[in-house]
């Protein structure tokens, strides 16, 4: 059986059984987190615990915030490289303000409307100066970087008020609030992508982005706002981390957003926009929590890790970009 037969074969079982590709993907990457699961509980017995468990899902929060955001961008064929530097100077935003307010409401939306400025400015300098995403967003997180690091001088900032570190340290009953957050912009990025005219808007700009101007969509406008809600998101995140580790640290964030491009493009986003998915976006990022975890567990060098992770997103774009 040639190719052809064995893909016309694929296509017919699909059509026969209402198999969406899309559910396909999802069930793969479910069955490929089940394999990893079996395969580190055989090799540790200090990985399916329940408090390891928790602790997995713990530990991808933040990365998951800037991964949400960045399926919007990825969606119309973006991409948001200064995720990682808006979660260090979200961070900070924070820090300065609950360290003179104290109060936790403006914590909260100061941090986050700094990275929704940052957006806006990433959204409007790629749509209105025609600048590509990679360069503008690059620059973006140079920029950001370097000013936190200025204006910090490199020092951590500590000192925060209990009613702010309980927002990264606390817990709901016995669950712990950053997950609790994330599974909140979860649901609402879900139902603004899924039940919105935005959200079609979305992937029809990402389906044909000159198709969709020929329609009466403000191809402009949508690519503006998913890079505000990247920036809102990743500055989410920044204000979790810093809260979980009782610092605004300078550096927080760094590298971060190769993590979560990586959930996203493996979790079935196409690289190139048009199609995806935020629940396979959150499937991704839990392979990667997971991997991670468990090769620290059976000790495997951190480094050896990073390399990995740089294969995983090499095989995602590429399987992306054959399958488009």
């Amino acid at each position: 059986m040639n190719k052809t037969t064995t893909k016309s074969a694929n296509i017919d079982i699909r059509k026969k059984f209402n198999i969406n590709p899309s559910t396909v993907q999802l069930i793969s990457i479910v069955l490929f987190i089940v394999i990893m699961s079996i395969f580190f509980s055989i090799m540790t017995n200090r990985f399916f615990t329940s408090a390891n468990i928790l602790n997995i899902v713990r530990q991808v929060t933040v990365i998951s915030m800037l991964a949400f955001g960045m399926t919007f961008v990825i969606l119309v064929g973006g991409i948001d490289l200064s995720v990682g530097s808006i979660v260090g100077s979200s961070a900070l935003f924070a820090a300065l303000i609950n360290l003179s307010t104290g109060s936790l409401l403006l914590t909260i939306l100061g941090a986050i409307l700094s990275g929704t400025v940052v957006g806006i400015v990433n959204g409007i300098i790629i749509s209105k100066l025609k600048i590509p995403d990679i360069i503008a967003t690059l620059s973006m997180m140079s920029i950001i970087r370097g000013a936190v690091l200025v204006y910090t001088q490199a020092t951590p900032l500590y000192g925060f008020k209990d009613n702010y570190l309980s927002l990264g340290q606390g817990y709901l009953g016995f669950m712990p609030i950053p997950i609790i957050i994330m599974g909140l912009v979860l649901i609402v990025c879900l139902g603004l992508l899924r039940l919105t005219k935005f959200g079609s808007h979305v992937f029809a700009v990402g389906g044909n982005r000159e198709v969709a101007r020929l329609s009466g969509i403000n191809v402009d406008l949508i690519r503006i706002i998913v890079y505000a809600i990247s920036g809102s998101t990743a500055a989410l995140g920044g204000v979790i981390l810093a809260a979980r580790t009782a610092a605004a640290v300078p550096t927080a964030g760094q590298g971060y957003e190769m993590d979560a491009i990586t959930a996203v493009v493996l979790g079935g986003t196409d690289i190139v926009g048009g199609r995806g998915s935020l629940l396979g976006t959150f499937l991704g990022m839990l392979v990667i929590g997971i991997l991670s975890n468990g090769l620290i567990l059976i000790g495997v060098d951190s480094y050896v890790i990073t390399i990995l992770k740089g294969v995983i997103l090499l095989a995602a774009i590429a399987i992306s970009v054959r399958r488009k």
